[in-house]
């Protein structure tokens, strides 16, 4: 099962509930090198994002695990959840969002 998670903007209190016991259940996280520096996860359990073709072939390879693959934001306004999806299906593809850095800036603002 493949967990697409939004992460939000970079602060650990704009984080979703939850955030932090998905990773600690995953069996793999993915993410750039800035995401997964923002959480405490052993280093045998992360894996810096590579390349799309091979993400792909890494994500078959890990089918039956937890696997964790982590976005800024909201993955599907970010690309890396309907990436996910198109490659995948629903079935074994799970989304949740995060608050975007759009999101974010609108409410610094004020504006709706």
């Amino acid at each position: 099962m493949i967990t697409v998670l939004g992460i939000g903007p970079g602060s650990p209190e704009l984080r979703l509930q939850g955030t932090e016991n998905l990773l600690q259940q995953a069996t793999l996280v993915i993410g750039s090198k800035r995401q997964l520096a923002g959480f405490d996860i052993p280093a045998e359990k992360q894996l810096v994002l590579p390349k799309l073709a091979l993400l792909k072939k890494v994500l078959v390879e890990q089918y039956d695990q937890k696997v964790v693959l982590l976005s800024s934001g909201d993955p599907l306004l970010y690309g890396i959840g309907s990436w996910t999806l198109r490659q995948f299906g629903p079935d074994d593809v799970t989304i949740i969002p995060g608050i975007s850095s759009i999101q974010y800036m609108f409410h610094q603002v004020g504006l709706a």
